[in-house]
């Protein structure tokens, strides 16, 4: 992709999905630590999307 475009000018979206999160599945990335690495590429958006009630799924088409 980077010999066709500028890498910077190429957008980045980090996604993480909560679907199954509970006690027996517990997060396996920390919010906090997505957050800041989303903040730390600079250029890249981040979301939290839960497939099973739709929460932010449609959102990340969007933005």
């Amino acid at each position: 992709m980077a010999q066709y475009r500028n890498i910077t000018d190429i957008p980045l979206i980090l996604v993480g999905t909560q679907d199954a999160i509970c006690t027996a599945k517990p997060r396996l990335i920390d919010d906090a630590k997505a957050k800041k690495l989303a903040h730390d590429l600079k250029r890249c958006s981040y979301y939290e999307t839960c497939a099973t009630y739709g929460l932010n799924v449609e959102r990340v088409f969007r933005d």
